[in-house]
């Protein structure tokens, strides 16, 4: 599985909230609630047109709206907020030609309960779930900050596979462990190759989170594909062996 990126914009067209999955549920699909999208120009801004250098791209608008999951057995209720942008945009003329133009558009800084960038195993422990639903909650204000999050659900899914938080040196003495030597132990003694490969990566871009570095978002998408490509490794092994057997004792006879 992968990040399907095409949903995951914060800029978008007031008529056309983009479809994220909903939080409650899978299948579900998050809609705008019909007459729920309020917009307010704080007097800053209102103010700032009496400025003789005034421009429209100086307009801000706050916002806030509420989704609703579509499947009727859901319903879940989503709160969203955030301020408009005016951006350049281009646009068809009446005598079919295109030109370019000023369009206000919404941009998401807050999205509650937030969807899932990825779907989470039901076996995934609950210590896991929280930092991997706060990566998802941060996405919408700071990159840096989720990828930090989505490192942390790595160091606790080592905990949760018992991997060592300190080792003995030569001299005997007692050192902590760093993210990258417990990555080796456990890709070394359980998930192999692979994983190993797949968890460097992954602490690389949440150790630019850390130490406060800028993170792409498509950097984090990345992450988050690994991360959940590991995660499936680890807590859905046994059921995908367990449904491999069933196919092969009853070639699929049933």
């Amino acid at each position: 599985m992968s990040v399907k990126r095409s949903i995951w914009i914060s800029l978008f067209d007031q008529s056309s909230f983009p479809g994220l999955p909903c939080p409650q549920c899978e299948p579900g699909k998050l809609k705008l609630v019909s007459n729920s999208l309020k917009m307010e120009e704080p007097s800053f801004s209102a103010t700032a047109r009496k400025d003789p250098d005034w421009d429209p791209e100086w307009i801000t608008n706050r916002f806030q709206a509420r989704l609703k999951c579509d499947e009727k057995h859901c319903g879940e209720i989503v709160s969203v907020a955030g301020e408009t942008e005016t951006v350049q945009t281009e646009f068809d003329e009446d005598d079919g030609f295109s030109g370019w133009g000023l369009q206000e558009v919404l941009s998401l800084k807050s999205v509650f309960p937030a969807p899932p960038l990825f779907k989470i195993s039901d076996n995934t422990p609950n210590g896991v779930k929280k930092q991997l639903r706060l990566a998802f909650q941060f996405f919408w204000s700071d990159y840096s900050t989720s990828a930090g999050r989505l490192r942390t659900a790595v160091e606790l899914m080592l905990d949760s596979q018992k991997i060592p938080k300190e080792k003995l040196t030569k001299k005997g003495k007692t050192m902590r462990m760093d993210l990258a030597e417990r990555i080796e132990f456990f890709a070394s003694s359980a998930t192999g190759s692979d994983a190993k490969e797949a968890l460097h990566g992954l602490r690389y871009v949440g150790n630019l989170g850390t130490h406060g570095s800028e993170v792409s978002k498509e950097a984090l998408f990345d992450a988050c594909d690994v991360l959940e490509d590991v995660l499936l490794g680890v807590y859905e092994k046994k059921s995908i062996n367990a449904k491999v057997k069933k196919l092969k004792d009853t070639k699929g006879e049933y």
